[in-house]
């Protein structure tokens, strides 16, 4: 009887260098990394309704069968003949061409705007599952959608789980840097289920939203980061690490990490985080980790630190007990 694989959960806000952490802990002894199951790039199959665009709101007792389907598929490898790799390869191929773009930003308006029913009804039947590979003894899968969900997913697939948050100024620098525009911050509270949810958490109304660029980002960064703190707090058994901690000695660091969650370290694995120790731009995961932790005071001027600041202090955050 085929064992099922070892499970961890990687989730954070955006931008926090979940995707950094996730895909060297995927490079660790028998595991695959699953990219972000729950993405834009995932809502033709599984038929999120667009006012979901920040993610799904599930207590831990609620069902939810099309959610728990995507989660099942994101942590049972995928089957190994060669007609299930061709035809998935012919699905992923019709998938990318329909959608247009690669981070579903054309999905998500053709969802929003009501348009392209037909091209959307063959985008969900040609869309594939994320899944991990074949063979994987252990299923690494990260997401940046499940700030109210993780406990749900938590409670019917029992993963370990490692939260990663980032000093709030260099995640609103990342935002910037890749020219997250001032995108309507409020959308993530859209479902009166999830301002709510902020309410039960800390006993506290939302924050209101700032009208600048800046303060929008802040916002959501500080937002995003106490509701992630919070949930990390009721569940101790729960790692959490910061991406600043991550950077200080990064072999150190993911070798005691892997083996936190249950992931056998490999020299593999510390190839790896060594290769991406290196300069990177984009969404790429490379990064010069001795030079990142302070980079935010190289790159904004002291009236929007105190901007950023005047904002996140209004957020129960207790990672960084001073955010100047």
């Amino acid at each position: 009887m085929t064992l099922a694989p070892r499970r961890v959960l990687v989730v954070g806000p955006p931008r926090s260098g979940t995707t950094w952490v996730g895909k060297l802990l995927g490079r660790t002894e028998g595991a695959s990394y699953v990219h972000e199951p729950d993405g834009w790039n995932r809502t033709a199959t599984f038929q999120v309704p667009p006012e979901h665009g920040m993610g799904f709101v599930l207590d831990p007792d609620q069902d939810h069968p099309v959610y728990e389907e995507l989660w099942r598929h994101a942590f049972t490898p995928r089957r190994s003949s060669g007609a299930a790799r061709i035809g998935r390869a012919v699905r992923v191929k019709g998938f990318s061409t329909l959608v247009g773009d690669r981070n579903g930003a054309a999905l998500r308006k053709a969802l929003v705007d009501g348009r392209h029913r037909v091209r959307l009804g063959l985008a969900r039947i040609l869309s594939v599952p994320a899944s991990p590979s074949s063979g994987a003894t252990a299923a690494v899968v990260k997401s940046v959608a499940a700030h109210f969900t993780a406990e749900w997913i938590v409670e019917r697939f029992s993963p370990r789980v490692v939260v990663v948050l980032r000093h709030p100024f260099n995640a609103v620098s990342s935002r910037l840097q890749l020219g997250w525009g001032p995108r309507t911050a409020a959308g993530i509270l859209a479902d009166p289920r999830a301002a709510e949810r902020f309410r039960r958490s800390f006993g506290l109304d939302v924050p209101p939203v700032p009208d600048s660029p800046l303060g929008r980002q802040a916002w959501q960064v500080g937002l995003l980061t106490s509701l992630y703190e919070a949930i990390a707090a009721r569940h101790p058994d729960w790692v959490v690490v910061t991406h600043e901690d991550m950077c200080v000695n990064p072999v150190d660091s993911f070798r005691a990490l892997s083996q936190r969650v249950g992931l056998g370290w490999s020299d593999r694995a510390a190839e790896e985080v060594l290769r991406s120790n290196r300069p990177g731009s984009g969404y790429e995961t490379n990064r010069v980790a001795s030079g990142l932790a302070d980079r935010w005071r190289e790159r904004f001027a002291p009236q929007e630190i105190e901007e950023m600041a005047a904002i996140l202090r209004r957020f129960p955050i207790r990672t960084w007990e001073a955010l100047v």
